[in-house]
């Protein structure tokens, strides 16, 4: 009898996990009064203004309040946000949001910012928060100097960063409808220059739904290295793999509620799980210039992947025999293999001068995108009845029909922009901002 890996490893974790508690139980005392050197980075896009002095709505998500409410999802955290409202998660594959009611393109993933590097392009699945320091949502059309954002406003998440200190963690969390997480967190210097953080995630979901499960491995390290005392370099990386089972949810009937237990699947588990695959890059130099001037450069490069079939309700009345008999739902069969690679460049000068008496903070900067997409849907949808399943007895398995193309979309982006930010202080009192955007 095969044993899913999921019944037999959680022990092991948690062993692991209790281990790991009892030493930092022990060296507790030891460690009380030795000083913690914490690095500090640089923003993109922030020049030399602290974000209290911004002339820009910004609401942040810290990460106290995402564990102080449990939260390991993206889009969980962003329900924390009023000014944000969920949106088509494609059957709860990607994240999908609108902004003060801009939603973008409702049948794609919403585009977002990971340190200031598009992000949210492509097909990265359910993002995690494990490697995640807080979130910046920032509202109305004053988030144009980011680029490519939605008029609504821009969400930049900022991760977790190397540093010069020795700290981390290890949980093992547990629930209902065996659902099981194991996460950890540690960074640490290695040299006087090098310093390196490694967190990650392994999450083995099942669901009240009978056959559902999301499965989820995530590993985000990162490395900083100093060049000189002025300069540094900072490489992270972000792996994800999610699988999961398809599910478009269940039906109502007569505006029954209770048409079917909740728990009622009617897709077709012989489907198999549809799979995502999605690797980061990011690459970025920090450097103090003379006179209190800094340039923040950087380069990142993602790619991503959604593969899999699925069995959705047929949506057509003149094809849906379950309008006709009240039990039998005509489905349709459908295959998707869904591909994209980002590649982003930036770069940005920021200072300040004094100009006819007043002080003038400067943010000069450039960036460049090159992203290409290639989606197809295969789909088989024969007539009323071919390819169905009774809502009140369901026998599953047989012979599924192989879909045929619907449509192939292959598309190349790109883009360049140029951007100039002037904040000028009038008086201790009085502050001016602008910021003109050339593309």
């Amino acid at each position: 009898m095969f044993v899913p890996t999921r019944y037999f490893l959680w022990p092991l974790a948690l062993a692991a996990s209790l281990t790991t508690l009892a030493v930092m139980a022990e060296n507790t005392d030891s460690t009380a009064n030795i000083e913690h050197i914490s690095v500090n980075y640089k923003q993109a896009y922030r020049g030399d203004v602290p974000l209290r002095l911004q002339a820009q709505a910004v609401e942040s998500i810290h990460l106290e309040m995402l564990r102080d409410n449990g939260i390991t999802r993206f889009q969980d955290a962003l329900d924390l946000a009023g000014s944000i409202a969920r949106q088509n998660n494609g059957g709860g594959l990607w994240d999908s949001f609108s902004i003060r009611g801009f939603p973008g393109n409702e049948n794609m993933p919403s585009g977002y910012l990971v340190n200031g590097f598009n992000a949210g392009r492509g097909f990265s699945g359910n993002r995690d928060l494990v490697n995640v320091e807080y979130i910046e949502i920032m509202k109305g059309p004053g988030s144009a100097l980011f680029g490519r954002s939605e008029p609504g406003g821009t969400v930049n998440i900022i991760t977790k960063k190397s540093q010069q200190h020795t700290e981390g963690y290890l949980q093992l969390a547990a629930g209902t409808y065996d659902q099981y997480r194991l996460e950890g967190d540690y960074t640490t210097r290695l040299t006087e220059q090098l310093a390196v953080r490694f967190n990650g995630a392994i999450q083995e979901f099942a669901s009240f739904r009978d056959f559902v499960f999301t499965d989820k491995t995530v590993f985000t390290p990162s490395v900083r290295y100093v060049l000189s005392d002025s300069t540094a370099l900072l490489y992270e990386f972000e792996y994800l793999k999610q699988q999961q089972l398809f599910d478009r949810g269940y039906v109502v009937l007569n505006n029954d509620l209770k048409t079917l237990p909740r728990s009622r699947y009617l897709g077709e588990p012989s489907d198999g799980a549809t799979r995502v695959d999605a690797t980061g890059h990011q690459l970025t130099l920090e450097s103090a210039l003379e006179n209190g001037w800094s340039l923040l450069a950087g380069l990142s490069y993602r790619e991503s992947s959604l593969k899999g079939n699925s069995s959705d309700a047929e949506l057509a009345n003149a094809r849906q025999t379950l309008f006709t008999d009240g039990r039998t739902l005509t489905r349709q069969r459908r295959n998707r293999d869904y591909q994209a690679e980002d590649l982003s460049i930036r770069g940005e000068l920021s200072g300040n001068v004094s100009l006819f008496g007043q002080t003038h903070h400067l943010l000069l900067g450039a960036d460049a995108y090159e992203y290409s997409l290639y989606t197809l849907l295969g789909r088989y949808r024969g007539p009323a009845g071919s390819y169905s399943l009774d809502i009140y007895q369901p026998v599953y398995g047989g012979t599924a029909p192989a879909p045929t193309p619907l449509y192939i979309n292959d598309e190349e982006q790109w883009g360049f922009g140029f951007f100039i930010q002037d904040q000028i202080k009038l008086s201790e009192r009085w502050q001016q901002s602008g910021h003109p955007n050339l593309f």
